[in-house]
């Protein structure tokens, strides 16, 4: 019982936290908290909350171009506590991901090196 509530909490959270970050007028302070608290879901529930990882890993990826590089810090942190509980297929649209923007070197590169 105790597992199914983690379960449904954490997707609830996630919920909500994947909308407050796909809002595109969110304060940064605001957005580096709803980062910091997507960490901590990931890294302890993350794989209670495995059916939500796609929608997680859309609201994370386009943060890593952020103009902000605590943003992007606590991105490459999110989505490195994302990884370690993602199927393969997930895992491999991240890599694709990050290596079309290495490809193509912009001002955010470090940041996608990071990852």
């Amino acid at each position: 019982k105790q597992w199914y509530q983690r379960r449904v909490r954490g997707r609830r959270i996630c919920s909500k936290l994947t909308t407050a970050l796909a809002y595109p007028k969110l304060e940064v302070q605001i957005q580096l908290e709803c980062l910091d608290i997507m960490s901590e879901v990931l890294h302890k529930f993350g794989s209670l909350v495995s059916t939500q990882h796609p929608r997680i890993q859309e609201s994370l990826l386009p943060l890593l171009a952020n103009s902000k590089a605590a943003v992007r810090k606590r991105t490459s942190v999110a989505i490195g506590y994302l990884v370690q509980n993602s199927a393969s297929a997930q895992f491999e649209d991240q890599v694709k991901h990050v290596m079309e923007h290495l490809s193509n070197p912009s001002k955010f590169i470090q940041s996608y090196i990071t990852c």
